[in-house]
């Protein structure tokens, strides 16, 4: 079989049934197969896969094992000379999976490919990033890639200068849409379960260039990616895994003291975002404008994340973790 397509959902019925009438609609140059693993949902996503795609292969956890542990059960049951990891909330456009898998087989030292992510409206989306250097969570911080967007010193990380109509060489692309030669895998190992959710698709590139395997990200194939353009309204609980999901890569991938220069550069973010938007939340308050409660609600979800920083709250990672050492 030429390709093993591994979907996670968690409570996305729509979204999901959306992906996958898309998948079967613009995949049409090979065989493959389509694996759904749900973690946990309380929607009727299981009664919809049943009904519309009897052909999908299915796995129900009980509860969310987080993207890197779900995405290993369906690895592990995989047939496919690739694998693509795709998200519950994407449509593909324009046979992206086709081209994709069809560049890859041609280029046989690349061993990850991303495509192009666009937001719902179809403008573009951030795709790939660089590795991040400490310094770049202080630029981030300050919102200071939004501000200098063609300033690749600024911008490095999130590449805000990118050229998107190329297809170019890069550090990581986005799980979103992750495809990825059997061998790697076979090579570099499983996804990092240590990681819940965020950093693992950074972890397995930053494994794959390791053992001498380029990443690339190709032009030539879009998805739209519908909850990616979100990215600003994620939740407390979320902030607080992306910044310890980040922590961790940075302990796992660097030296101590690196590691530690970059956790005090994410920890000053926090608190600067703190106080910013705390600033702008009683500023906007007084002055009657609208966005106050948006602010007061990014005030309040940065809060947390300084909480989880001075050790009073926990991320999802770390209690599943912990629920994982009290079972075993």
């Amino acid at each position: 079989m030429k390709l093993s397509i591994i979907i996670i959902n968690f409570n996305t019925r729509a979204l999901l049934q959306a992906c996958l009438q898309s998948v079967f609609e613009q995949t049409k140059s090979f065989d493959f197969e389509v694996i759904v693993v749900d973690n946990g949902s309380s929607d009727d996503s299981r009664e919809m896969l049943a009904q519309h795609f009897p052909q999908v292969r299915t796995i129900f956890n009980i509860d969310n094992l987080g993207f890197a542990a779900a995405n290993n059960q369906g690895i592990q049951q995989a047939q496919g000379e690739f694998v693509l990891l795709l998200n519950s909330d994407t449509e593909i456009l324009d046979r992206a999976i086709d081209k994709t898998v069809a560049f890859l087989d041609t280029h046989p030292h690349i061993g990850i490919a991303g495509c192009k992510l666009l937001n719902s409206d179809g403008s573009l989306q951030p795709s790939c990033e660089h590795f991040p250097k400490p310094r770049d969570y202080f630029f981030e911080s300050l919102y200071l890639d939004r501000l200098f967007p063609k300033n690749k010193f600024i911008g490095h990380f999130h590449l805000t200068w990118f050229d998107y109509s190329r297809t170019i060489q890069v550090d990581q692309v986005m799980g979103a849409f992750l495809l990825i030669r059997r061998s790697v895998i076979e090579q570099i190992g499983l996804m990092d379960e240590s990681f819940f959710f965020y950093a693992e698709e950074s972890d397995w590139c930053w494994r794959a260039k390791q053992a001498g395997w380029q990443v690339c990200f190709f032009h030539d194939a879009q998805v739209i990616h519908h909850c990616g353009s979100s990215a600003d309204a994620i939740s407390a609980k979320m902030l607080v895994q992306l910044h310890e999901s980040r922590n961790r890569f940075y302990r796992k991938h660097h030296r101590p003291g690196t590691a530690s220069l970059a956790r005090l550069f994410m920890m000053k973010g926090a608190f600067i975002r703190f106080f910013l938007w705390g600033f702008l939340a009683i500023f906007y308050t007084l002055s009657f404008q609208k966005n106050a409660r948006a602010a007061a609600k990014k005030c309040r979800s940065f809060a947390v994340v300084v909480s989880w920083y001075v050790g009073l709250v926990k991320s999802e990672g770390q209690k599943r973790l912990r629920r994982i050492s009290k079972n075993q």
